[in-house]
């Protein structure tokens, strides 16, 4: 296959001239199906221009290519592959901000391998895998998974799983600088050591068809986060604080879904989520925040959804969703 897409539009303001936006890509994709699996490769070119007179400037130009091969060796069913990514972007701040330097070319490599066996033929299985990658911010990152999956009976599943992920650091991280609109002074900056955030997930859960038109499921969950974005005060006057990584947290929580066939055309959805969270700062952080700008979530989120379908391809849909209050700005 092959696609391609451009576009051009403005935005408009009631104090400055228009906005621009405009940009295009082409993506090329290539797949071949063999006795034991199957093989792709996909390449694609993006380039953006965004501008906000007074405000912000910005080109981004980004190529990718990606391969990925699927086999089937006797029990096993295995996936591996690899990413390229090689991007040039020009940031240029005009109010209150810029980014040092307002030109920067990046880089990301990745490669990956994850199989899939039984461990007990039909009832257990077991998924392992990682993909381990290199880029221009900081080097190496490994992020292993792996899953467990049971079926006691037709009716149920049981499942578990522990990973690591991380979020690589943006130019926002490293690059930005704030500016005092009085005075000129940087009172904000990013980081060149800015690392990755990382955590580590614990997740498990159980589903279950107690009856033909009831499906139910429970998960629970644990999440242990690392180098997360921190505000430290800077050694002298200028810059006033300065982005780094000495922000941790965990979080939890228990999620809870059921869904309901009450006629052959109508289904209703329920769901409701807990969620906790626990900040911490390492020993010597000057944070003055207290990680508000990270941790302003609510405890309880629910909703109720109805579909139903009519005659002549119509549809209905209702929609009940309530979001509990957010501590910081309280919501």
């Amino acid at each position: 296959t092959l696609s391609g897409d451009l576009y051009r539009g403005t935005s408009g303001f009631i104090d400055r001239p228009d906005g621009e936006v405009q940009g295009g890509h082409v993506l090329g994709r290539l797949t071949r199906t063999t006795g034991s699996g199957e093989f792709s490769v996909q390449a694609f070119y993006d380039g953006t221009y965004r501008k906000v007179a007074l405000q912000f400037e910005e080109s981004r130009h980004a190529g990718e290519v990606d391969v990925q091969q699927t086999l089937r060796a006797g029990r096993h069913g295995v996936i591996f592959g690899g990413t390229a990514r090689a991007y040039r972007a020009r940031d240029v701040g005009a109010a209150g901000f810029r980014f040092d330097p307002p030109v920067r070319n990046g880089w990301n490599i990745n490669a990956f391998v994850q199989d899939e066996f039984p461990i007990v033929s039909d009832r257990a299985y077991l998924v392992a895998g990682a993909k381990i990658g290199g880029n221009n911010f900081t080097g190496a990152e490994l992020q292993p998974n792996l899953r467990v999956r049971l079926h006691p009976t037709r009716r149920q599943t049981l499942w578990a799983a522990v990973s690591r992920a991380v979020r690589l650091p943006t130019r926002f991280d490293q690059d930005i600088r704030i500016l005092d609109p009085a005075t000129g002074e940087v009172v904000i900056a990013g980081n060149g050591d800015f690392d990755a955030e990382s955590v580590v997930a614990v997740e498990g859960g159980y589903r279950v068809l107690p009856h033909r038109r009831l499906l139910v499921d429970a998960a629970v969950f644990t999440n242990s986060y690392d180098n997360l974005r921190s505000q430290e005060f800077g050694e002298g006057a200028s810059p006033l604080l300065v982005l780094d990584n000495a922000l941790n947290a965990r979080t939890g929580g228990v999620e809870v879904a059921a869904t309901v066939q009450a006629a052959a055309n109508w289904r209703i959805r329920a769901s409701y989520a807990w969620f906790t969270s626990d900040l911490t700062f390492d020993e010597g952080s000057t944070d003055p925040t207290g990680g508000i700008f990270e941790a302003n979530d609510p405890s309880h989120l629910a909703s109720l959804r109805s579909s139903v379908d009519l005659p002549h391809g119509l549809a209905v849909y209702t929609f009940l969703r309530f979001t509990g209050e957010r501590p910081s700005p309280r919501v």
